[in-house]
């Protein structure tokens, strides 16, 4: 029961850092602050050390946790967008039916053969 110790411990002292970060940069997201009290609980086993992991907070390290959540996001939409498109789940085949092709999804069927395609168009 070692590892549930150390959980709740980790996970007292992450609501400590993040009322602390809630103090010190009102008005910043609460994912934001969030991403970083997870950072900073990994590393902070004492109360004591709240404070002063706090303070040593920048508002450009605010800015760069920001912009990966941003990345992040953005990683995870295109993804889906992805597997959305190609009938994929997890990066397999989810044997739901692929959108039709073609522009504005109008799907002109398979491909002809090309001797047949010769003789539809008269050659």
């Amino acid at each position: 029961s070692d590892t549930k110790k150390r959980f709740t411990l980790t996970h007292f002292m992450k609501q400590q850092i993040l009322d602390a970060l809630r103090t010190r940069f009102a008005g910043v997201s609460e994912a934001i602050l969030g991403r970083i009290a997870d950072k900073l609980a990994k590393t902070i086993t004492e109360a004591d050390g709240v404070k002063d992991a706090v303070e040593a907070v920048t508002f450009q390290q605010v800015l760069e946790s920001y912009g990966d959540s941003r990345a992040t996001e953005a990683q995870q939409t295109a993804v889906r967008n992805y597997e959305a498109k190609h009938g994929l789940h997890d990066g397999k085949p989810s044997g739901a039916p692929s959108p039709p092709a073609g522009p504005e999804g109008a799907d002109s069927g398979p491909l002809p053969h090309p001797r047949r395609a010769k003789k539809a168009a008269g050659r």
